[in-house]
């Protein structure tokens, strides 16, 4: 019992930094989220959408791989009891990140974009920072969604599908005890 509370702390631990991390890492798409704003590029916005995605999906993914193999040896270890609580508490844990993710950017994006628009100056430029708040919040929550989404269905391919947790998230084994 000490082993699985202790286990969830560590996974509730590792799940917020994996948060940290989806949140860092996608901003690493910002300059080029920028540029095809300025330039009103939908293929450039559309790059940028896809690049923040596959970044922010693959740490949520890792985190799972992660989840997915430390419950399975512990499964085998302690029997199908075991087994019934800890695969639902596995669901929720690796899609934590994701959902934590998304809705703190909400929340911070919408006491920033107060702030913001209550700054601008005139009408102009009022309307003009209320259309770019407007695209960055699509940009943002419509990719976080995404991530989400690719959380919760890679959950099940990577339960069922061993193989696919092997071919790309090799790493994350030797990390796990």
């Amino acid at each position: 019992m000490i082993e699985l509370i202790l286990a969830v702390a560590i996974g509730i631990f590792l799940s917020r930094l994996c948060q940290w991390l989806i949140m860092r890492i996608g901003f690493l798409a910002i300059p080029l989220v920028v540029f095809a704003m300025s330039r009103r590029s939908r293929l450039l916005n559309g790059i940028a959408i896809a690049l923040s995605v596959l970044l922010r999906s693959y740490i949520a993914l890792s985190f799972t791989v992660a989840v997915i193999t430390y419950v399975q040896s512990a499964t085998h270890e302690h029997g199908l009891a075991f087994a019934f609580v800890a695969w639902p508490l596995a669901f929720l844990l690796a899609n934590l990140p994701a959902w934590n993710s998304l809705r703190n950017y909400i929340r911070n994006f919408n006491a920033t974009a107060k702030e913001r628009l209550s700054r601008s100056g005139g009408l102009i430029e009022q309307a003009r920072t209320q259309s770019l708040n407007t695209e960055m919040y699509m940009h943002f929550t419509y990719t976080l969604n995404f991530v989400l989404f690719v959380s919760v269905i890679g959950f099940g391919l990577l339960t069922a599908i061993p193989v696919l947790r092997s071919a790309g998230w090799g790493w994350v084994y030797s990390l796990i005890p």
